[in-house]
């Protein structure tokens, strides 16, 4: 996500993250670079009516596990697009929304896993 961000911001676009937990948004932020909050926070600036304002691209980490209502609110102000695993765990709610969504678009495919630093721990996952 690094990377990403980076190029985002060669081009001119901001990047925000949202996760399910307010550690893994801490997390997010650490590691990729970007302003990070919870869905729960994401939701409640949209429906505050502040939305997703000077956000290029919104990185939904653990997507799979974001419930359906709060994803297709995200989706729904989302400015430019939305990055997210399809293959993490499932949504505690209502889910399937984003793999579904994923695999009609041909989103992106991740091939590596450059977070784990253990190589046993890479294979794994």
């Amino acid at each position: 996500m690094q990377t990403a961000r980076t190029g985002w911001a060669a081009a001119g676009v901001s990047g925000a993250g949202a996760s399910t937990a307010a550690v893994a948004a801490a997390n997010l932020a650490a590691e990729a670079g970007v302003e990070s909050r919870t869905v729960a926070a994401w939701t409640r600036a949209i429906s505050g009516g502040r939305g997703l304002q000077g956000v290029g691209v919104l990185v939904i980490d653990e997507a799979a596990m974001v419930d359906d209502r709060a994803l297709a609110v995200l989706l729904r102000h989302a400015a430019t697009k939305a990055v997210g695993d399809p293959l993490q765990l499932r949504a505690i709610g209502i889910g399937g929304g984003f793999a579904r969504i994923h695999r009609l678009g041909g989103g992106p495919a991740l091939k590596e896993n450059r977070r784990q630093r253990d190589l046993v721990e890479r294979a794994a996952l």
